[in-house]
C-alpha cells in the first residue's frame, strides 16, 4: 500500500491527492460484527490504506461471564495487546468510524 501510496501522490503536481472511500460490512441489514473501510487512489485506482473493525473477539466472548479474580485479571493483561475487538456501538457506524481512523 506504500508503494500505492506513492505511486498516486506522483501523478499529482502537489502532495494533495483525491480518492475514493468505501466501506462494507459482512452482513447488511443485519448486525454485523466485521466491517471494512478501504481508501482507493482515484487515477490508479489501487489501494492507499484499509481498516477493519471487529465488534467482536472470540477470547472475550469466552471470559464474558468470567469478569473477576486473579485469573481473569492475568489473561486480561496477556491478551488485550492481541485482542480484535475495535470497534463498539452499532454496525451502522463502523463505515463511519473506519474513515475517520483511516484520515487521523
Amino acid at each position: 500500500m506504500n508503494k500505492a501510496e506513492k505511486e498516486e501522490i506522483s501523478t499529482y503536481e502537489t502532495n494533495e491527492i483525491c480518492v475514493i472511500g468505501d466501506g462494507t460490512r459482512k452482513t447488511w441489514g443485519h448486525t454485523s460484527c466485521i466491517g471494512i473501510c478501504s481508501i482507493i487512489g482515484n487515477i490508479t485506482g489501487k489501494v492507499i490504506d484499509v481498516k477493519v473493525s471487529s465488534s467482536y473477539c472470540k477470547g472475550c466472548d469466552q471470559w464474558k461471564s468470567l469478569k473477576y479474580g486473579i485469573v481473569f485479571k492475568e489473561w486480561k493483561k496477556g491478551h488485550e495487546p492481541h485482542c480484535v475487538k475495535n470497534h463498539s456501538g452499532s454496525s451502522n457506524k463502523m463505515e463511519v468510524e473506519g474513515m475517520k481512523r483511516i484520515f487521523r
